[in-house]
């Protein structure tokens, strides 16, 4: 088995539920036992998250490895999504041109964006 660290492992698990989350049909989540469990499966990532960052932790949406510090337009198929981002992912992405629309309302700080800090409501 190939060894990793924890928050590798974490990561892992991160990229897992979004790429699920993507391949279902967003009716999917009509019930109210459907809306409960994926508020569940949030709140599980962010004590996941914190306790192996040691600390209340909003994580890079890109690679779920560091923690975000921008919060940027990120083209995706089939639509554009904001994302958190780490520095090392937001440069990746404007050296791929990953990111929509002018820089100015493409990209903010962390001190402009809400960055989790609590878990989801």
């Amino acid at each position: 088995m190939e060894t990793m660290t924890r928050k590798q492992a974490l990561a892992l698990l991160h990229t897992l539920y979004e790429a699920y989350i993507e391949t279902l049909p967003y009716e999917v989540f009509n019930t109210d036992a459907q809306q409960a469990f994926r508020h569940q499966v949030h709140c599980a990532f962010f004590i996941l998250d914190a306790a192996i960052h040691k600390k209340p932790v909003s994580l890079c949406q890109v690679c779920y490895l560091r923690c975000a510090s921008h919060f940027a337009c990120v083209q995706r198929e089939p639509l554009s999504l904001w994302r958190n981002c780490c520095r090392l992912c937001l440069e990746q992405l404007q050296a791929q041109q990953k990111m929509e629309g002018p820089p100015e309302e493409r990209l903010h700080t962390s001190r402009s964006a809400r960055l989790l800090t609590d878990p989801p409501v």
